[in-house]
């Protein structure tokens, strides 16, 4: 669901001009939470100042990567990006951030937001919620570790004809294991929570 594309700043503070298919309304609550409400009632914290986010149930997470040759991929929830900021706009290298960070947080010195849209390989749009962008070359971490491994795996979806399984989960991520021992495939795998 892309939300986020319906976001735009209006005097510098953001506001949802119009919620995107199967969202009935998105909005900053007195607590500094950004939350959505789909059509069929259900409530979602997409980013919580005070760090809860990770352990709010209900949320979708997906995580991209590519196998190197084996047949283990290691996929982590948080990860360290490197950007250049120049407004709300980031660029980055190619395919450091995907289409899957749509809707993840993002934060850096003092910095922290939602990535509202991805523009082009190499750039993407994103949305305050607290602190300064800054301007320049920042190290950025892209999502946030879960409190705890209460969550599971809805789907792996892979670009080639091979079997994928996952391992234990943890906190910070999880394994991807493919039937190719020289695999290649890159995985989109869906986290509920």
């Amino acid at each position: 669901m892309a939300v986020f594309d319906k976001l735009r700043r209006i005097n510098n503070a953001v506001q949802a001009v119009e919620a995107g298919p199967g969202c009935v309304g998105i909005w900053v609550d007195s607590t500094g939470r950004l939350r959505f409400k789909d059509d069929r009632g259900n409530v979602y914290t997409v980013y919580d100042p005070s760090g809860e986010t990770s352990g709010t149930f209900g949320s979708t997470v997906r995580l991209k990567g590519t196998f190197d040759t084996d047949d283990t991929l290691s996929l982590t929830v948080e990860r360290s990006v490197s950007v250049t900021v120049a407004d709300s706009t980031i660029t980055f290298t190619s395919g450091a951030i995907t289409a899957a960070d749509v809707g993840r947080p993002i934060s850096w010195n003092g910095f922290t937001g939602v990535i509202s849209s991805l523009d082009s390989a190499t750039t993407a749009t994103v949305f305050t919620i607290t602190g300064d962008l800054g301007s320049g070359a920042q190290t950025a971490t892209v999502g946030e570790n879960f409190d705890d491994a209460l969550y599971e795996v809805v789907s792996i979806q892979g670009d080639d004809a091979e079997v994928f399984t996952f391992g234990s989960l943890a906190a910070s991520g999880l394994d991807i294991y493919s039937s190719n021992p020289t695999s290649t495939a890159t995985v989109v795998v869906t986290l509920v929570r």
